[in-house]
């Protein structure tokens, strides 16, 4: 367990198009989006719950992949749109607009 009673917190994590779950936030990760030839990368909030990266999507967002984009360019522009999306599924929470399932 993660520490923290499942649908009571928000975690972020960057995600590639085609993955059932999250991939991690990093120049590293994002050399493989590149590599592989993504178009797309992106960042999604989600419920914790006691599976690592495995709680309920609230939201996300993408970050398309630009030519001359680096690792770190790459990783840099998805910590970005991270902070921001957290912000605006946290206010989706805290409206009561968005709840997590019950279990």
């Amino acid at each position: 367990r993660w520490g923290s009673t499942p649908g009571t917190t928000l975690a972020t994590r960057p995600w590639r198009r085609g993955r059932r779950k999250p991939t991690r936030s990093s120049p590293i990760r994002s050399s493989g989006t590149i590599e592989d030839g993504a178009k797309i990368h992106g960042a999604s909030v989600h419920f914790v719950d006691e599976e690592l990266d495995g709680g309920e999507v609230i939201a996300r967002a993408i970050v398309p992949v630009h030519p001359d984009d680096t690792p770190e360019i790459l990783a840099a522009r998805v910590l970005g749109v991270e902070h921001s999306l957290y912000v605006k599924a946290l206010a989706l929470v805290a409206s009561g607009l968005v709840q997590a399932k019950a279990s």
